[in-house]
């Protein structure tokens, strides 16, 4: 049986959407998934049949047990943390008080967040019949899983992510040393393409067999939630947003985790028929590049009169990004859950990621062609391995176009050039889009792929 061990949340992007993808994947494939994670309302996700919230002390409390349609399912395991959160970027998050950078914390405050996991994880893995865990990000769960092995013999694979790499164990010796630690005593280490492979490679030169573990696990989309529709049809997924999001919590500032207060408002002032949309989705800080899409906009207007650009996502750059450009061809949306998303998303032309750090790549850049939206993305790291595997599907011009300039000074001049071309080119690009979406990155391939990793590592 299959354990994985997710700090954080189901909702948002990232690691969080990455899990919630491959456990519904897993389920669909019939199998029983462990979950250890901090979502505070798995009823809310259909694949879950039971949730556990386990208390410092060793009890447990049944949250909920229920029938799923999916031929497997999912237990959550959730360990009470008490109010603090070791994240690695500031943000808020629901039911946690303080959500503290793991770099800023104590070493006391680290071993007992690690202490509470610990014994959760060690629960699971003795009473459910857990053969192998899967740990996402290079610290903190990655030391739970390695401590649970020292105590269990049950083997252990670890997914880093840039985000850990990069604010975590770059800038602070301990967390550094966790990571070393886990990872040589890892069976198996899950990279997101070479651009992953090289960085993982950089950090830990000293791990002991480090590249003898490396496994390429590619990331997904899925194709069921994200498609494209007709260009008439635009308005009715506009209908249909607003009625999923009408009884939905509002932000009330930039760094909330929810959609705007008027967004429909905003939406249905759109003419779909005639404006142009190019939608940036992603958190609004300073490394995803978004004030380079506002800075290149004047002059796509100058091209392009009839565009419009959609900004997807929270964050602290918001403020500043609202006083760059012309607000009446600008919309804000605030962030929007995927079950949000799949109607928007289809409604843009072209998306843009602009990002100034080389990431392994956004899943949005998937989400956008399985729903034919044509993605521009910064060709360097993990973004530029995502288009270059499109060669010998898309059409050459078309992965041209899709390569931003990866030099900051020429990014936003970049965009500005290509941005028009890609518009131009979008309406007849949707199917080959589709197509590639399908064809390369459906989460299902991912889920058997992982299984069959994980089964291996147990026998």
């Amino acid at each position: 049986m299959i354990c994985i061990l997710h700090g954080y949340l189901l909702e948002g992007s990232g690691s969080n959407l990455w899990t919630r993808n491959v456990v519904r994947a897993l389920c669909r494939a019939g199998e029983t998934v462990q979950l250890v994670c901090q979502e505070n309302h798995p009823e809310e996700y259909d694949f879950i049949a039971e949730a556990v919230l386990h208390q410092p002390n060793g009890s447990a409390q049944a949250l909920f047990r229920r029938e799923v349609s999916y031929p497997g399912k999912c237990i959550l395991h959730q360990p009470v943390l008490g109010d603090t959160l070791p994240v690695y970027v500031k943000d808020r998050y629901e039911e946690f008080e303080h959500a503290i950078p793991m770099v800023e914390m104590s070493d006391p405050a680290i071993e007992d967040y690690l202490t509470r996991n610990v014994r959760v994880v060690t629960d699971v893995v003795r009473h459910q019949g857990v053969t192998a865990v899967h740990a996402n990000h290079a610290v903190l769960m990655s030391v739970v899983a390695w401590r649970v092995f020292a105590g269990t013999g049950v083997p252990y694979a670890i997914m880093p992510h840039g985000s850990a790499i990069e604010y975590a164990v770059k800038p602070d010796p301990r967390m550094f040393q966790y990571a070393s630690e886990a990872l040589a005593n890892a069976k198996r280490i899950f990279s997101i393409g070479e651009e992953m492979h090289r960085r993982i490679r950089d950090v830990f030169v000293g791990v002991t067999n480090l590249r003898g573990k490396l496994v390429d696990m590619p990331l997904g989309v899925d194709t069921d939630v994200f498609r494209p529709f007709e260009h008439e049809k635009r308005p009715t997924a506009i209908e249909a947003f607003s009625l999923q999001v009408k009884d939905r919590p509002r932000a009330k500032s930039p760094e909330d985790q929810l959609p705007d207060a008027d967004v429909e408002k905003r939406l249905f002032a759109v003419d779909w028929a005639k404006e142009k949309t190019i939608a940036f989705v992603g958190r609004l800080i300073e490394s995803k590049g978004p004030q380079l899409l506002f800075e290149a906009f004047p002059e796509i207007r100058k091209k392009m009169p009839d565009s419009r650009l959609l900004i997807v996502g929270h964050g602290p750059l918001r403020p500043e990004l609202e006083k760059m450009g012309d607000q009446e061809r600008i919309l804000f949306t605030g962030y929007l859950s995927h079950d949000l998303l799949r109607y928007l998303l289809p409604c843009a032309d072209v998306s843009v990621f602009p990002s100034v750090l080389a990431e392994a790549g956004p899943l949005v850049f998937m989400e956008s062609l399985a729903a034919g939206c044509l993605p521009l993305g910064t060709n360097f790291g993990g973004m530029a391995a995502h288009i270059d595997s499109l060669h010998g599907v898309l059409p050459d011009v078309i992965i041209s176009t899709m390569k931003l300039n990866p030099d900051p000074k020429s990014l936003a001049a970049d965009i500005a050039t290509k941005v028009p071309t890609a518009l131009k080119m979008a309406e007849s690009s949707k199917a080959l889009l589709r197509e590639a979406a399908v064809e390369r990155y459906e989460w299902k391939n991912v889920a058997r792929m992982l299984a069959e990793e994980l089964r291996a590592m147990g026998r």
